[in-house]
C-alpha cells in the first residue's frame, strides 16, 4: 500500500512539473523575439523553480546553446524542440521498469 501511495504522489509531483513547465516555457518563448542571454537566463530560472535540478538543468541549458550555435536557430520556438530532445536525452537511460520487492 506504501509504495503505491509513493508511487502516486510521484506520478501527481511529476504531472504537475510537466504542466508547470509547458505553460511557462510556452509564456517564456511566446514573448520573446529573439535568442539572447535574457532567455537563456530565464529558462534557466524556469527549469531550477520546476525542481529539475541545478546539475540537470546546467547540462540543458548547454545543449541547447550548442544545438541552438549548431543549427543557427533564429526563433525562440526553436529553443522548445531542443529542449525537448535535450530532456528525453538526459531521462532516456532513466527510463527502466521499476523492480520492487514484494
Amino acid at each position: 500500500m506504501q509504495a503505491l501511495g509513493n508511487r502516486g504522489r510521484l506520478k501527481r509531483g511529476l504531472a504537475k512539473t510537466r504542466e508547470i513547465l509547458n505553460t511557462d516555457l510556452t509564456d517564456l518563448l511566446g514573448r520573446r523575439s529573439q535568442i539572447d542571454e535574457s532567455l537563456y537566463e530565464d529558462l534557466e530560472t524556469l527549469l531550477l523553480t520546476c525542481d529539475v535540478g541545478v546539475a540537470a538543468t546546467s547540462h540543458l541549458i548547454d545543449e541547447i546553446r550548442g544545438r541552438a550555435r549548431r543549427e543557427r536557430f533564429t526563433d525562440p520556438a526553436q529553443v522548445r524542440g531542443a529542449l525537448k530532445d535535450a530532456l528525453f536525452a538526459l531521462l532516456s537511460p532513466l527510463a527502466q521498469p521499476l523492480a520492487m520487492s514484494h
